[in-house]
């Protein structure tokens, strides 16, 4: 079983990820802002991370290159975001993150495809 975790602080979008993942047959781990997702991935060791941006305590970024400077973690990361400047998916890829996603571009289900792709090595 695929194990996925997902760093979202909106609790209802988070609750809709999870419900679809799990539905699709993927273990879901939860947390809610970056600095406790730094700490569950050391301990967890998940198959793949979707992140938000905008988010208390640590954003998206700083969690990024907290994953880059613990080189003894090595988990892809997909950042799925409500920003869509060209800056933010820049910013992002540059720190290590192997996709950046709309947020609105995507139901639950459509998402879970698209992280199926990426993990597949299909869209990387």
């Amino acid at each position: 079983m695929k194990k996925i975790m997902i760093i979202e602080d909106d609790k209802d979008l988070q609750e809709i990820y999870r419900l679809n993942f799990e539905l699709a047959g993927y273990e879901v781990l939860q947390e809610f802002d970056g600095l406790d997702g730094i700490s569950s991935v050391v301990d967890n060791k998940p198959d793949i991370i979707l992140l938000d941006v905008m988010m208390p305590n640590m954003d998206g970024f700083a969690f990024l290159k907290a994953m880059k400077d613990n080189t003894s973690i090595n988990v892809p990361v997909v950042v799925c975001s409500n920003l869509s400047d060209k800056e933010t998916y820049a910013k992002a890829v540059s720190a290590g993150a192997v996709s950046v996603l709309l947020k609105v571009d995507y139901s639950g289900k459509q998402l879970v495809d698209k992280i199926g792709h990426i993990m597949n090595g299909v869209d990387i």
